[in-house]
């Protein structure tokens, strides 16, 4: 499928396309900040989805999909759900909230495959781990958040955790496609369990995680 991304932020653009790159069977043609360029594009060029933000300046999404000469299957990826009946009023395929997970986003992408052939991201939903010399396998769902400790890297879940000799860049790469983002150069955390955030921390749980300064900005541009 032919994609076009539209948003006026470009880490919102950034996160969709690091999304997009995990399924074959999407094409990004070309990613715009400015809706009218995007809409210039669109009226001239064969496209089979748009993904598009709402609120944007000058022409935002609703408006920029009445203006296209004709209909494109289009998903709406906004931060504001006061547009929701406005945008299925336009027979959108699906409107998510940011920050949008990755399991969410497949699932409405998923909605409007073209040869009616569900469409799989990441080719497990799990991992295995040395402890012991045995494998050990872990649903990576069920991870609330990675932490190195020396040498070891601590696994942590709800009621248990696991150490393993592993390096952080090595975790990091398995739990692409997923809703993971490091925060520090000691944390790994799943977006999915985060029940608070702060300028310098975050909370999962019982446990209060430092936020690297280096990692802040990646952080709340995610999460925007």
């Amino acid at each position: 499928m032919k994609l076009v991304i539209v948003d006026d932020e470009q880490p919102a653009i950034s996160l969709l396309l690091s999304y997009c790159s995990k399924i074959p069977q999407l094409e990004v043609c070309a990613t715009f900040e400015d809706p009218l360029l995007a809409m210039q594009y669109m009226n001239t060029h064969d496209v089979d989805v748009l993904i598009s933000d709402i609120d944007m300046p000058g022409l935002n999404g609703i408006e920029l999909c009445k203006s296209l000469v004709r209909p494109i299957k289009t998903i709406f990826v906004t931060a504001h759900d006061d547009f929701a009946v406005e945008g299925f009023g336009l027979s959108a395929i699906d409107y998510l909230l940011k920050p949008v997970a990755f399991p969410r986003f497949l699932q409405a992408i998923n909605k409007i495959s073209l040869n009616g052939t569900a469409i799989t991201g990441p080719s497990k939903d799990y991992m295995f781990i040395k402890i012991d010399g045995i494998k050990k396998r872990v649903d990576i769902q069920e991870i609330l958040f990675i932490e190195a400790q020396g040498d070891y890297l601590k696994i942590k879940l709800k009621d248990k955790h696991y150490l393993i000799l592993q390096t952080m860049s090595e975790i990091d790469k398995q739990l692409q496609g997923f809703d993971f983002i490091r925060i520090h150069r000691s944390y790994i955390v799943n977006l999915a369990y985060v029940d608070l955030i702060d300028k310098d921390y975050l909370v999962i749980g019982d446990c209060e995680l430092t936020i690297g300064k280096t990692y802040r900005n990646a952080l709340h541009a995610r999460l925007n």
